[in-house]
């Protein structure tokens, strides 16, 4: 027959299973994070490649015409942004 044990031990016991515990949650959570950060980075390289191919759609379209009121419809065409004069 086993000796039953002390409630220091007992405590002793549930202060390392929480331990565990937490060391699992901790890694878990960080886990989360660098999925959520490599798509927030992942997100950002698309929206810098979306910008640069406007841009350069916008300069295109902006240089291909002389006249300024052209050119002025030229951007509002291309960037779909109205700006008054």
């Amino acid at each position: 027959m086993r000796k039953p044990k002390s409630l220091m031990t007992r405590i002793g016991d549930a202060v390392e299973a929480a331990k565990d515990k937490t060391q699992d949650v901790g890694i878990s959570l960080m886990r989360k994070v660098e999925v959520a950060a490599a798509s927030v980075s992942r997100e950002a390289g698309k929206t810098r490649t979306a910008v640069k191919r406007k841009t350069r759609a916008a300069t295109a379209s902006v240089n291909g015409m002389k006249n300024p009121r052209r050119r002025h419809a030229g951007i509002i065409r291309t960037v779909g942004v109205r700006f008054d004069d």
